[in-house]
């Protein structure tokens, strides 16, 4: 791109952030005030969903506050929480407003809430890059960011009253077996991912040994060669787990979602990566067990051994299920 069109870019992406918040003040009202993640990660909507009355309560903010999530997938987590008044607007529009509302911070009128630790539309990303310093995990740096209101437990999302009758048919329709079927989560928008043969010789062992598999796919994913395709709403997902029994995960935010499922899970993490968060390696910052989420959770780092290491590390905590 040549250096004179850089700056118009730049106001070209403002002047949209700008026209997308005269249009949600027009739809909603001058007086409407918007919490959001600004992210499109399950996880970081997730725990901004779950402090969000909190926050309202703390900025007395009221019946004018109003939910924001960057599509329509990152809604459908919001109202698993029963807010209802959240509005989805699309990615670009989403980036936009934040460039806008960064670029125009010192305007006290725009009625915007950041709910996350700077995305990466914004300035430097202190609070990121003191990730795994003296322990300084991924939810510690969210209480942080969120003013201290998840220094109190988390607040919990609704359970769906059909989640039994669901649960049931989904497994019917699968041919998935209740209490011996192991769900693999192999995909991940941040995480160095595993090839897919180390998947389906995890799947084809343990096929052998008893369980049924099957991949939890959405959008063009694919499942593993020789499982069950499953794409399963947020609302459904941890119910559908304690169903199943077991739970390996590649390190995403379902992982976050489900982390109140009680299920044996095996969680995998990347020792590089190519997105780093601070001085340690992604466990560091997004260990189940350092967030206090899962004190029963088996977590794994991969990398450096080769496929066989991992493949035997995985195995040896598989053994232990009964």
């Amino acid at each position: 791109m040549p250096l004179l069109l850089i700056p118009a870019y730049f106001i070209v992406r403002i002047l949209h952030g700008l026209a997308v918040y005269r249009r949600m003040c027009r739809d909603y009202g001058e007086t409407a005030d918007w919490y959001s993640a600004f992210s499109t990660s399950g996880g970081d909507v997730y725990f901004a969903a779950s402090a969000y009355r909190a926050a309202v309560d703390r900025d007395g903010t009221g019946s004018s506050a109003r939910f924001l999530t960057m599509g329509e997938g990152e809604r459908q987590i919001a109202l698993w929480f029963g807010l209802e008044g959240t509005v989805a607007i699309s990615e670009r529009s989403s980036n936009n407003l934040l460039r806008m509302y960064r670029f125009l911070k010192a305007d006290h009128s725009l009625r915007l809430h950041i709910m996350h630790c700077q995305p990466a539309q914004m300035y430097v990303d202190l609070c990121e890059h003191l990730l795994s310093f003296r322990q300084f995990d991924f939810l510690t740096m969210l209480r942080l960011c969120y003013g201290g209101v998840l220094s109190r437990e988390l607040a919990a999302p609704l359970v769906p009253e059909d989640v039994g009758e669901t649960v049931e048919q989904f497994f019917c329709e699968k041919g998935l077996r209740p209490n011996r079927t192991v769900v693999l989560a192999p995909y991940a928008y941040c995480m160095e991912m595993l090839p897919a043969e180390q998947w389906g010789r995890l799947a084809a062992s343990l096929e052998s040994r008893g369980f049924s598999v099957c991949t939890n796919c959405s959008g063009g994913e694919r499942p593993i060669p020789g499982t069950v395709a499953v794409s399963i709403p947020y609302r459904y997902m941890p119910g559908f787990l304690e169903r199943a029994g077991y739970l390996i995960a590649l390190r995403s935010g379902l992982v976050d979602a489900t982390h109140t499922a009680s299920c044996k899970r095996i969680i995998l993490y990347p020792k590089k990566n190519f997105n780093m968060w601070g001085v340690g390696t992604p466990m560091d910052c997004f260990s189940l067990k350092k967030m206090g989420l899962r004190d029963d959770a088996v977590e794994l780092e991969y990398g450096y051994g080769g496929a066989d290491e991992l493949y035997s590390l995985i195995w040896r905590a598989v053994e232990t299920w009964t």
